[in-house]
């Protein structure tokens, strides 16, 4: 299966599990985002596993933004080079839309 199929069935696991969250007031974007990755998941049969450790997630309040020409921003490079998505840089960095889209062309 190449990137782009494996992208398409991403967005839309995620337009469904906001389908799935959308009346729900205990709704945030964690929830979202971790129903989306278990409908790609159940999709995908565990394609998108990976044999890679997790990257501990820090609360919110720890997290520093994710900036373009930083040092985090270029061992994010190679995290994403690694095999490592967007969504797993979440759990230690916020990243801004123009960063997730310029790392999600990886």
């Amino acid at each position: 299966m190449d990137k782009t199929q494996v992208f398409i069935i991403k967005q839309n696991a995620l337009t469904n599990a906001n389908v799935f969250w959308a009346k729900d007031d205990s709704k945030t974007e964690d929830k979202v985002l971790a129903t989306a990755q278990q409908f790609a998941d159940w999709v995908l049969g565990g394609e998108l596993k990976s044999s890679l450790p997790k990257i501990p997630k820090l609360p919110e309040d720890q997290k520093g933004w994710l900036n373009f020409n930083t040092p985090d921003y270029n061992e994010a490079l190679d995290l994403i080079k690694k095999g490592y998505t967007v969504q797993d840089l979440r759990n230690k960095y916020k990243i801004g839309t123009k960063v997730a889209n310029e790392l999600g062309k990886l």
